[in-house]
Formats: structure tokens, sequence, C-alpha cells
């Protein structure tokens, strides 16, 4: 399923996520840093970040999901 989730979804190709881990009741999805998806802060901007939590979302194989965020940033 982690490879086929982007073959699947062309806006997580776009994006370039990245399935990490995927089990039941739990997804791991990374975005990669890249300029066109900043900020006017130099930061990742929100929406390419709650995409990354909506895709992770579906990554778990189960018909109703809830997601959750734990937003781990760092700095440079």
């Amino acid at each position: 399923m982690k490879q086929g989730l982007p073959a699947a979804i062309p806006f997580v190709r776009l994006l370039e996520l990245e399935y990490l881990e995927m089990g039941p009741g739990t997804a791991t999805v990374r975005l990669p840093e890249r300029p066109e998806l900043g900020n006017h802060v130099g930061a990742q901007h929100a929406g390419a970040l709650f995409t990354a939590a909506e895709a992770a979302s579906g990554g778990d194989g189960q018909q109703v999901a809830t997601a959750t965020v734990d937003w781990h940033v760092r700095k440079k």
C-alpha cells in the first residue's frame, strides 16, 4: 500500500509525499521541504502540511479515520 497510494493519488505525487510507516490505526507521512511549498515566514505552508495529514489519515487502511496531528518542526 505504501507504493500504491502515491500512484493512485496525483496530488500526493505532486507534493512528493513519502509514506514512512503504515499499519492498523497509524500512518506516518513525510513532506519534503521545498521552496514552492513555503509561506511568507519561511516555513512550510499550512495547506501543504494539512494535506500531508489528510494523506496520512487514509494510509492506515481503515474505512473510517480520525486524523490527529503531532507537529514536529526543525529550524535550520
